[in-house]
């Protein structure tokens, strides 16, 4: 995956620049450099990059132009923001734009390469966090403007307003299905249902239906010799066994 990886650097100090794009070439990334916002924002345009490292105090940066910018072009590239002039704005506008890591310099070559080997071997990861972001996000609006309008009803008398749409509620059930992924790819176990996680009422019954007609199937065997039949028996036991695993995983 590093063979593969293009990192693009932008920063207005030469030394830093070339001497870390020299020590990730070594270890096997594609890098290229840059000395400006101007010029970063032209290659994006231009070329698909894995990750960017991007100094805060350069040409054409003014109010982060640069993270902002790249945010919009390749709203699923990592960012790793780099500075020698750390302030809190800086650190509070890197929060906003979700960039990966908020690096102070003078920087050990170690720290930025594991920053980057961690955006670079992470990417489904990384874009599937980016996409329950903005699906969230979406879903707050739509409930702000669903309790806008509630406390307009209620104020002019109205009937008690609508339930939040059925879109929205799909939208949050898929954003928890997605985060329970992915702490199951990392905890390297099989993702959960929604059901269990939620203590759903419908869970008991469905269980207990698989396992009567696991039993069912198991007590017919010996009348009825069938691979279809037995191969249904072992996929209801599979099903039964993952749901009887603790429900929280702790």
């Amino acid at each position: 995956m590093v063979g593969m990886a293009w990192v693009l650097i932008a920063d207005d100090e030469p030394s830093f620049r070339e001497s870390t794009a020299q020590l990730l070439r070594d270890d096997g990334y594609k890098c290229e450099t840059v000395g400006d916002a101007h010029e970063a924002l032209d290659r994006l345009r231009k070329k698909r990059y894995d990750v960017l490292v991007a100094d805060i105090k350069m040409a054409g940066n003014a109010d982060m132009r640069l993270a902002r910018e790249s945010r919009r072009l390749v709203p699923e590239m990592p960012i790793i923001v780099v500075t020698g002039y750390p302030s809190v704005d800086s650190a509070v506008d890197s929060v906003e734009l979700r960039v990966a890591a908020y690096l102070r310099k003078p920087l050990l070559y170690e720290e930025l390469r594991r920053h980057i080997a961690l955006c670079v071997e992470h990417p489904q990861r990384w874009r599937a966090l980016s996409e329950v972001q903005r699906m969230l996000r979406r879903c707050i609006r739509e409930l702000e403007e669903l309790k806008g309008s509630a406390m307009l009803r209620v104020d002019g008398g109205s009937p008690a307003p609508e339930v939040p749409p059925k879109v929205t509620v799909r939208a949050i059930a898929y954003c928890a299905f997605k985060l329970l992924a992915l702490q199951a790819s990392q905890e390297g176990g099989e993702t959960p249902s929604l059901c269990q996680r939620l203590d759903c009422p419908q869970w008991p019954p469905y269980r207990d239906a698989l396992r009567q007609a696991a039993r069912l199937l198991e007590s017919t065997k010996s009348r009825f010799k069938s691979k279809e039949v037995a191969a249904a028996r072992e996929l209801l036991e599979r099903v039964l066994r993952k749901s009887e695993k603790p429900l929280c995983g702790d």
